[in-house]
C-alpha cells in the first residue's frame, strides 16, 4: 500500500483530484478533504508561510469569520472553513503545477466533460421517454421538469462547467502538442457541452458562453471577430422572432420578475448591515425575515458580494486581489503570452456575465476549476512548445 501510494498516488495528487472534483459532491468532497488533510500535515511549513506573506488574504478570511460568527451565522463559519482549505490546497498547487502539468489539468477538464456530458443526455433520454415526450421536450414547454444537471448540483452550475470546458478547450486547440493528439476530443467535447448548455434550459448560460467565445477570439484570431458578432445579431434577431429556439427563453419575463424579487431581498440584507455585511451566505441564513421564498443566495454576485461581506469586506477583497490583478495586465502587455491572457481574462469574464444572473461559481466544482485555470500565472509564463 506505502509503495502504491509513493509510486501513483502521491506524484499525481493533483491530477487525481482534479478527476475527481468532476464526481458528485458525495464523492468528490471526500476525495478533496483527503487530499487537503494530507497537504497539511506534510506542508505545515508551506501553509505558514502562504497566511503570513498574503497578509490580505489572511485578514480576509478571518473578516468573513468574526462578521458570520457575531451574526450567529455558523452556515457562514463554515464556508470561511472552505475558504481556509481552498487556501491551504492552492498554495501547494502553485508550488507543484508546472506548464506541463497546467495543460494536464487542463485537459483532464475538457475531456473529462464528454463522460459528464453523455451521462446528462442519457439521464434527459431516459427521462422523455419513461414519461412519453420526444427529444424536443426541453425545447417544447416553458416550465420543464427535467434539467441537466449531470453530476453536478444543479443545472447553473453544470451549465458554468460547460462553458469553462469551451474555453479551456479553445486554448487547447491553440497550443500545438495538444491540438495533435486531443483535436477530435476537443471537439467532441464542443458539441457535447453545447447540447449540455441547451438541456440545462438555463437562461444565462447561452448568453454568456455568446460573449466567452468573442472575448477569446478577439484576443487570439481578431479578425474572425466581426463574423461572430454577425452570428450573435442574427441570432440575437431568431430569438426575438422566435423565443422558442431556445429552452426556457419564451418565459424570460418571468425570469427577470423571479430574479428582481431576489435582488430585492438581497439589497435589503446589505442594507441591514451596509459596512460589515451578514457572513457569507447570509441570505440562506438571512431570507426569511423579508420573503418566504427559500433561496441559497441572491443569484446576483455583486449583490451578494455585499450582502455577505459589506463595504469594509469588499474593499479588503480589493486590495487582496490587487497584486494579482497587476499581474494579469502584466501578461497581457507581453504578446508571446497573448493566449494565456486570453484564457484567463475569459474565465473572469465568464464569472462576471454570469454572475449577472447567478452565483454559480461559489460551489466546490466550479470554484475549484476556476481556481486551477486561473491562479498559476506564474507558471504559465515559463517556455512551453
Amino acid at each position: 500500500m506505502k509503495s502504491a501510494w509513493k509510486k501513483y498516488i502521491r506524484p499525481n495528487l493533483f491530477y487525481i483530484v482534479s478527476i475527481a472534483i468532476l464526481l458528485p459532491i458525495y464523492l468528490h468532497a471526500v476525495v478533496l478533504l483527503l487530499a487537503i488533510t494530507y497537504l497539511i500535515w506534510q506542508k505545515r511549513s508551506l501553509t505558514m508561510r502562504t497566511f503570513i506573506k498574503n497578509k490580505w488574504l489572511s485578514i480576509f478570511i478571518l473578516y468573513v469569520l468574526i462578521v458570520s460568527l457575531i451574526n450567529r451565522n455558523y452556515i457562514g463559519v463554515l464556508i470561511t472553513l472552505v475558504f481556509f482549505l481552498f487556501v491551504i490546497y492552492f498554495s501547494s498547487y502553485l508550488k507543484w503545477v508546472t506548464v506541463e502539468r497546467y495543460l494536464k489539468t487542463l485537459n483532464i477538464f475538457v475531456l473529462g466533460s464528454i463522460p459528464v456530458a453523455i451521462y446528462a443526455l442519457l439521464v434527459y433520454v431516459s427521462y422523455v421517454f419513461r414519461e412519453g415526450y420526444t427529444l424536443l421536450y426541453v425545447f417544447q414547454y416553458a416550465n420543464v421538469q427535467t434539467r441537466a444537471e449531470s453530476t453536478f448540483f444543479n443545472p447553473n452550475y453544470y451549465g458554468l462547467y460547460c462553458i469553462f470546458a469551451i474555453n479551456i478547450g479553445m486554448y487547447l486547440l491553440l497550443k500545438s502538442d495538444y491540438a495533435k493528439r486531443f483535436k477530435a476530443y476537443y471537439y467532441l467535447s464542443f458539441v457535447l457541452n453545447i447540447m449540455s448548455i441547451l438541456l440545462t434550459a438555463s437562461r444565462m448560460v447561452l448568453p454568456t458562453v455568446a460573449v466567452a467565445i468573442v472575448w477569446f477570439v478577439f484576443w487570439t484570431k481578431r479578425s474572425y471577430v466581426w463574423y461572430m458578432l454577425g452570428l450573435a445579431a442574427v441570432g440575437g434577431i431568431a430569438l426575438f422572432i422566435n423565443p422558442d429556439l431556445i429552452p426556457r427563453f419564451s418565459s424570460i419575463a418571468y425570469a427577470f420578475q423571479d430574479r428582481f424579487a431576489l435582488w430585492d431581498v438581497g439589497w435589503q440584507i446589505f442594507m441591514s448591515n451596509p459596512l460589515f455585511g451578514r457572513g457569507a451566505m447570509s441570505y440562506m441564513n438571512l431570507y426569511y425575515l423579508y420573503t418566504d421564498k427559500a433561496d441559497m443566495h441572491a443569484h446576483q454576485l455583486g449583490i451578494n458580494t455585499l450582502a455577505d461581506y459589506g463595504v469594509i469586506g469588499v474593499i479588503i477583497l480589493g486590495f487582496m486581489m490587487k497584486d494579482y490583478l497587476k499581474s494579469i495586465v502584466r501578461l497581457a502587455k507581453q504578446i508571446e503570452y497573448r493566449k494565456e491572457f486570453a484564457l484567463i481574462s475569459t474565465m473572469l469574464v465568464t464569472v462576471i456575465v454570469h454572475g449577472l444572473m447567478d452565483v454559480s461559481i461559489l460551489w466546490t466544482q466550479t470554484g475549484y476549476i476556476f481556481l486551477a485555470v486561473i491562479v498559476p500565472i506564474q507558471q504559465l509564463t515559463e517556455k512551453t512548445k
